[in-house]
């Protein structure tokens, strides 16, 4: 079960996970890096970005060994513990497909999702009641920034993903769906 938030729990830790050595991650966190925080930070130079997976390339551990509000956690021991310290996932999908799963680990974990629609279609989820869907760096940029200024919809977002995630994401809805499927194949 999810536990409300509220302003005074929130920090300004926002992360993106998964392997460091899969090039459809790496475009996104290259892409989340040029083209979307340096929009952030000019605005909230208090937000930290979070970079957690196996396998960091020298070019990332360059690039965040150069900036102190990016903080890159190499293979770390327990993922969840990591997710479970930040408020916001930030999971954009620029290329290839595996980042999407990651998306139902952060939503798994609690966090509100900011993804583009190419990460957030396989699911059905909806913008702005599952999770906040922006394709644009800009757009992106401004979805990070006002969602911490809103604890009530991060809640709401937290909320009615994690329901859509019981609902058709875990072990018992699948074996419902499967069961229900079996029967109707059977039935005359």
């Amino acid at each position: 079960e999810l536990f409300e938030l509220n302003s005074n729990k929130l920090n300004r830790n926002i992360i993106f996970f998964g392997s460091l050595d899969y090039e459809p991650n790496l475009s996104a966190i290259y892409w989340l890096l040029e083209k979307v925080m340096p929009i952030v930070w000019r605005i909230d130079s208090n937000i930290t970005l979070n970079i957690a997976g196996k396998n960091p390339p020298k070019r990332l551990i360059d690039l965040c060994n150069k900036d102190k509000k990016i903080l890159l956690i190499s293979n770390p021991y327990s993922m969840s513990h990591h997710i479970r310290k930040s408020t916001i996932a930030v999971l954009p999908l620029v290329s290839g497909s595996g980042q999407q799963n990651k998306i139902l680990e952060a939503i798994a974990n609690g966090l509100p999702v900011i993804t583009t629609n190419k990460g957030a279609l396989p699911f059905g989820f909806i913008n702005d009641k599952h999770l906040l869907i922006k394709d644009k760096p800009s757009n992106f940029a401004s979805a990070i920034i006002n969602l911490y200024k809103d604890y009530k919809k991060i809640n709401k977002l937290r909320e009615q993903a994690f329901l859509k995630l019981k609902m058709e994401y875990t072990w018992s809805a699948a074996a419902d769906f499967l069961s229900k499927d079996y029967i109707e194949s059977f039935s005359d």
